[in-house]
Order: C-alpha cells, then structure tokens, then sequence
C-alpha cells in the first residue's frame, strides 16, 4: 500500500498509453471513413437520373474533377524542306457526373436533315420539374463500361452545363439520340 500512495507516475504512464491508443483508434476510423470519391475531390450527388422518361436505378453517383490531355505529332519529308517532324499537346480539367447502374441509357431514333452522328441529349429539371437547360453532347463525351453483365458504369462530360444549375437540379434526363 505504500508503494501506491508514495509513487504515482505508473498512473500516468497508464493514462498516456490510454489516450495514445484512444487517439490513433479515432484517427484510423477518420481515414477508413473517406469514400475514394471525396479523397480525389468528387462530391457524391442525389439526382433522379432518367432516361427517355424511365428512371435509372442508379446505385451510386458523384461529379468529380478529372484531368484530361490531347497530343499528337507528325513527321514529313520534302525535297525543299527536307525532313522535320512537328507536335502539340496540352491538358485540361473536366467536370464529369459519373454513376453506376444496372439499368441501360435508352436510345431513340428521331429522324433529322444535317448531321447523321449519334449524340445524347441531356437536360436538366429542377424540384418543380422546371426545365432548366438542354445540352447536346457528341457521342464520345459519354464513357460507358460494363463487366458483360447488366451493371453499367457512365461518365459524362459537363464542362458544357452551368455548374451553378446542378445546385437546383433535381432529375437530369440523358437520351441517346440516333438521327439516321
């Protein structure tokens, strides 16, 4: 008993293990908490997601920030120049709205004078199904994966679409349209 009451520093060597341990414990759930998502910058969203009419069931969903280049080069041969090559590249960032599915984007055939090239028709509504704007995208600027079953993975561009507008949309609506 006297041991206990004339040295005490046991005490505190046992209440630093203590909140050392306490504190790495909350600082490793903190980090196994952050989704993949917002670690890289995306922001996860709630959107109703639709196709001609029909909504997607969409299992996860998110806009993220992604950096994007273009490069090429080529060479020539001339008997007054003689030989050269030449090139070029430069990198973007691009504002994408990804999700996952397990349901396909419809496609519509509307038939149309002037461009016979696929593209997707994506317009935005708000709570009060207000529509907000309409936006043609080129064919490649919606990715599409899937592993050979029904779940699908899409990436879309939006570096066309206000970003301000996707604070008040609710329901984005996404066709592919074939004009031919």
């Amino acid at each position: 008993m006297s041991l206990y009451l004339k040295d005490k520093s046991w005490m505190r060597v046992l209440c630093f293990l203590f909140f050392t341990l306490l504190s790495l414990t909350l600082s490793v759930n903190k980090v196994n908490s952050q989704t993949i998502v917002s670690a890289m910058g995306g922001v996860d969203t709630n959107f109703i997601i639709q196709s001609n009419s029909s909504e997607l069931d969409v299992l996860k969903q998110c806009v993220i920030r992604r950096g994007n280049y273009e490069s090429n080069f080529s060479s020539y041969q001339d008997e007054d120049r003689g030989e050269g090559s030449f090139g070029y590249g430069y990198g973007l960032q691009m504002i994408y709205l990804e999700f996952v599915s397990y349901s396909k984007i419809i496609e519509v055939r509307k038939k149309k004078s002037g461009s016979n090239k696929k593209y997707y028709q994506v317009d935005l509504f708000d709570d009060k199904n207000k529509h907000l704007v309409k936006v043609k995208l080129k064919f490649n600027e919606v990715k599409q994966n899937t592993n050979n079953s029904d779940l699908r993975t899409y990436s879309i561009n939006f570096n066309k679409i206000p970003l301000v507008l996707l604070d008040i949309t609710k329901t984005i609506e996404i066709t592919l349209i074939d004009p031919n």
